[in-house]
């Protein structure tokens, strides 16, 4: 939230921030029921009723598993056969979740949210799940996880660019990217970006991933 209350100042824009469930939130964009939505993936579904403001970073999502268990199966697409996968529905994670399906006979579980993927797989519901590093961190500080009872496994899916969404039926949120694409242009040159990124994202990472970065 700093890292977009910064933008939105900088763009000269006076914003309006509520916090909503995920699907909720979409449902409002769809609709045009509201202007701007933040800090999202790409995707061809969304940009059917989404426009969106250049990148602001580039995050790594990563395949977690329980600690203890051999990580060498999430290790490798192919070795992933009849395990089964969770993922947040509606989420979009850099890959077409038909492919580990149709291509490796992954069983790809859907849950409601983050919270719940931890739920699921330590209550072995699941075999691993997918997500974003810095979502990762947030969720498992939040529920007072010890650092060893979930694991990265070593597989990192490619790093996905983050941005802010216009609903496509909003005139004033379209015209608000101009904006908003000016700004983020101005905190990147002057490292202001860098420096909340920095700041409000932990910039650590497993190893051999590279961690969370200015776009």
């Amino acid at each position: 939230m700093r890292i977009a209350r910064r933008v939105f100042t900088a763009s000269g824009l006076k914003v309006e921030m509520s916090i909503l469930p995920w699907p909720r939130a979409h449902n409002e964009m769809r609709q045009g029921h509201a202007d701007l939505i933040w800090s999202l993936t790409r995707t061809t579904e969304r940009e059917s009723y989404l426009a969106f403001s250049d990148p602001l970073w580039l995050s790594p999502n990563l395949i977690f598993v329980r600690d203890g268990e051999n990580p060498t199966p999430w290790q490798d697409w192919g070795a992933m056969r009849g395990k089964r996968l969770g993922v947040v529905r509606g989420d979009s994670y850099g890959f077409d979740l038909e492919t580990p399906r149709r291509d490796n006979g992954i069983r790809v579980e859907m849950a409601g949210s983050d919270d719940a993927l931890f739920s699921m797989l330590l209550n072995r519901h699941i075999d691993a799940f997918v997500m974003n590093w810095q979502v990762f961190l947030h969720c498992r500080r939040r529920r007072g996880l010890g650092a060893s009872a979930v694991v990265g496994s070593g597989l990192a899916i490619p790093d996905v660019p983050y941005h802010i969404g216009a609903s496509r039926r909003s005139p004033a949120g379209i015209a608000a990217l101009l904006e908003i694409n000016r700004a983020i242009a101005d905190l990147r040159k002057n490292g202001a970006l860098a420096a909340l990124l920095h700041e409000g994202l932990d910039p650590t990472s497993p190893p051999g991933v590279a961690p969370s970065r200015i776009a």
